[in-house]
């Protein structure tokens, strides 16, 4: 039968430097049977034999960063040496409800619009004096005199676009909240931005443990739109001039409409937001590097880079 001699004083140590606490736990493994590769790999995986990326016993700001398995000559024995350092993002235990590590970059996209930064109608208006030419006949342009014609337009325009990622060690991967919040626009409040702002681009994860943990990444998009995150105006084009029609207040919500093509979840199911009060990018408590609750919460890191 396998059993486990924990904690062996002779190896064990505890250390403390500028890089924060270390520690070396001792074990021995009894009972085991078969090659010598075999018995190494049964006292790694034995019950009681800490697990990489467990926390230190009564101390969870030191976690297993390594672990080392010598089986003793001629014997069913195996020494493992337990490495712990001190825990970072990647190393801590897994939680879905610990604050996750932000990183923030911007970028832009390039749209075409018949509107301004008011999110009025672009066009300009001309009127042909009374002895206007046509240049190419050469004879007197039959608008001449005719009164301000109107012309809408279309203009190229850059909308900046903020990535968002979110970077936390969780227990489960993420097959199922990428079905649910994948391709969703936030429902409420997100970020310090009111609805359909941001959309959720990604939910991804990767084990490297054998599946006991995983390091779940979550990726989001902040898209202005004209004021309207992601939802975005359709207006009715004059087939006959190929431009967009003036649009009447009668006519709001006919020739002009608002359309959401994203559907809504809510955002704060994830665990993730951490209450800043104004949007990123924007003044107030953002340029100081605070949340609503004062400065940053325990274990938040914000990486910006514009």
């Amino acid at each position: 039968m396998i059993d486990v001699i924990e904690d062996v004083v002779e190896g064990a140590t505890v250390s403390e430097d500028e890089n924060g606490f270390s520690a070396i736990r001792m074990f021995i493994v009894t009972g085991l049977k078969g090659p010598r590769a075999d018995r190494i790999l049964r006292a790694l995986t034995t019950p009681r034999v800490p697990q990489y990326g467990e926390p230190y016993p009564n101390f969870p700001f030191m976690a297993v960063t390594s672990r080392n398995a010598v089986p003793l000559a001629g014997t069913d024995k195996a020494t493992v040496t337990i490495n712990y350092k001190l825990a970072t993002s990647e190393q801590n235990s897994p939680d879905e409800t610990a604050a996750p590590e932000w990183e923030f970059s911007s970028t832009v996209q390039q749209i075409s619009t018949e509107k301004d930064s008011k999110n009025r109608q672009i066009f300009v208006d001309y009127f042909f004096p009374l002895n206007a030419i046509d240049p190419e006949t050469g004879q007197k342009d039959d608008r001449a005199g005719s009164g301000t014609i109107r012309q809408f337009g279309t203009i190229i325009k850059q909308i900046p676009l903020i990535v968002a990622r979110a970077k936390r060690k969780e227990k489960q991967d993420s097959l199922e909240k990428s079905k649910i919040f994948g391709g969703t626009v936030n429902k409420k409040k997100f970020l310090g931005d009111p609805a359909r702002f941001w959309l959720c681009s990604d939910i991804s994860s990767r084990t490297s443990d054998g599946g006991k943990t995983f390091d779940v990444v979550y990726e989001f998009i902040r898209n202005v739109s004209g004021g309207n995150g992601w939802d975005t105006d359709v207006i009715f084009i004059d087939p006959r001039t190929n431009k967009p029609v003036e649009i009447r207040p009668d006519q709001q919500g006919k020739a002009l409409k608002r359309v959401q093509p994203y559907e809504e979840t809510d955002f704060g199911a994830l665990n993730i937001d951490f209450g800043r009060s104004s949007a990123p990018g924007g003044f107030g408590i953002f340029g100081a590097g605070k949340t609503a609750g004062g400065s940053l919460g325990a274990g938040q890191k914000t990486i910006l880079s514009f």
